[in-house]
């Protein structure tokens, strides 16, 4: 089974996705901390794809203000920003807006799935491994060792669609406040179960780094 939905027992990407999902039961994205708001924020787009169910907070920073500033500039958001009452009335018109145009398979309550916090751990241990001077393949080598999975699994979300946020301001910025709270940038223990062992020592395709 994939580890999106398995990560191997005993492994350190378990122990770090048991982590997460135990701070996601939590209204962390209301929190006064700027790293555990950001980690809530992304817990709520990643986990709600309705986004007229979003904390008012969360919609009004993530899709209000910025679709204010597409249209109006950045002097409009700051003048939404500076009347609150008619900022939270403006992004309720927007949310019920969204609803209504929600397509009936969109309305859908999503399935409870610890994929993406699967993704994101991997991802934020891959970027703290980032370096022009290292090849890709050194890279899921040491990121594989670090969480006790083999390499062709942390190779595989390093492909899929979830890797955008290595390429993204946000994505870059999210990933980074996933490793301070999680302590990623100190050194971690290997943990290697007896299958990631293996298919770590079997596996010898490489893959070089781009420009």
């Amino acid at each position: 089974m994939s580890i999106k939905h398995n990560p191997p027992h005993g492994s350190q990407l378990a122990v770090l996705v048991d982590r997460l999902v135990a701070m996601a039961d939590e209204p962390t994205w209301a929190s006064d901390d700027d790293v555990i708001r950001v980690v809530g924020e992304l817990h709520v787009m990643q986990s709600e794809p309705r986004i007229w169910k979003w904390p008012r907070r969360v919609f009004k920073d993530r899709i209000v203000l910025p679709l204010i500033e597409q249209r109006d500039g950045p002097a409009g958001a700051v003048a939404f920003r500076r009347a609150p009452q008619a900022l939270n009335h403006y992004a309720d018109l927007l949310a019920n807006q969204f609803e209504r145009e929600a397509a009936a398979h969109e309305r859908i309550t999503p399935k409870l799935s610890i994929s993406w916090i699967v993704e994101v751990v991997v991802l934020a241990v891959l970027n703290n491994q980032l370096d022009p001077g290292r090849s890709y393949n050194a890279i899921f080598n040491e990121t594989a060792k670090h969480l006790g999975v083999n390499r062709a699994a942390v190779r595989r979300i390093f492909l899929s669609k979830a890797s955008r946020m290595l390429i993204t301001p946000d994505g870059r910025a999210a990933l980074k406040a996933v490793s301070d709270l999680l302590g990623l940038d100190r050194p971690m223990p290997v943990v290697r179960n007896r299958h990631a062992a293996l298919a770590l020592s079997s596996h010898k395709s490489t893959v070089h780094a781009g420009p």
